[in-house]
């Protein structure tokens, strides 16, 4: 396999660890789905090219370069800021949801490998999540569901999986079921009702809907598809304390 010398790159840096007196080890979650740690030569100097750009959240154009093994760190020698996310960095509760969302990201990649799509979606929601401040409360559900849908956990919730009745009562793993087929189905299920069924069919199709919505009814059942699926802990945020290890 050849191996890559130099490539540039739009990456979401993820986050960031001191290494030596003055490098950081900077987490990237790549346009082409990939996560890399890169080394950022000088980066915590005071006078440092990088300046704000290897804060987490950022989008970056990575400049990176490789070095002649397959198990060397690259080096990231530029990263010119494309997008900060300075609006969601200003109130606590948007660095809630942006650490959340960011230890999601790397425990699912780390887990099961991104894509160009997952990387998409996720911009396009911290995008969202920027510019719309007083809307924050779907940020996460709608990253679950980003996730879901790159697990290929994600049903239509149009109508029962089963004998394709309208307007699912129960959801599992496999599918949304009406309450006959649920009582059919040997697997776990939960319930769901219509309004958070229509809401996570909006998702799926790729929507952002905006405005009040059944957001913790459906954050509560993304979390449990997740949790099913074993790609997160029982604690509420077993992904963001388990995904550096």
């Amino acid at each position: 396999m050849s191996i890559r010398r130099n490539e540039r790159i739009q990456a979401l840096v993820i986050k960031g660890t001191p290494q030596g007196e003055s490098n950081k080890l900077t987490a990237l979650f790549l346009a082409d789905g990939r996560m890399i740690n890169a080394v950022a030569h000088g980066a915590r100097k005071p006078a440092s090219r990088f300046g704000a750009s290897l804060e987490p959240g950022t989008v970056i154009r990575a400049e990176l370069r490789y070095g002649t093994s397959q198990d060397a760190l690259a080096t990231l020698s530029d990263g010119a800021i494309l997008n900060s996310h300075q609006g969601l960095k200003q109130t606590l509760d948007g660095m809630g949801i942006l650490f959340d969302f960011l230890g999601l990201l790397q425990y699912v990649c780390r887990c099961a490998g991104g894509d160009a799509e997952l990387y998409r979606r996720s911009v396009t929601l911290l995008d969202h999540a920027d510019q719309a401040q007083d809307d924050l409360s779907g940020i996460l559900p709608m990253v679950r569901g980003a996730v879901l849908l790159h697990l290929g956990r994600m049903p239509d919730w149009t109508c029962c999986s089963l004998c394709r009745a309208p307007s699912p009562e129960r959801v599992s793993l496999h599918g949304v079921y009406c309450s006959r087929c649920a009582a059919l189905n040997r697997g776990e299920t939960r319930p769901v009702a219509a309004a958070v069924a229509g809401l996570a069919d909006r998702i799926a199709r790729g929507e952002i809907p905006l405005g009040v919505q059944p957001w913790g009814q459906l954050d509560d059942v993304f979390d449990w598809m997740l949790e099913a699926s074993g790609l997160r802990q029982e604690n509420n945020r077993g992904y963001t304390t388990h995904a550096g290890r």
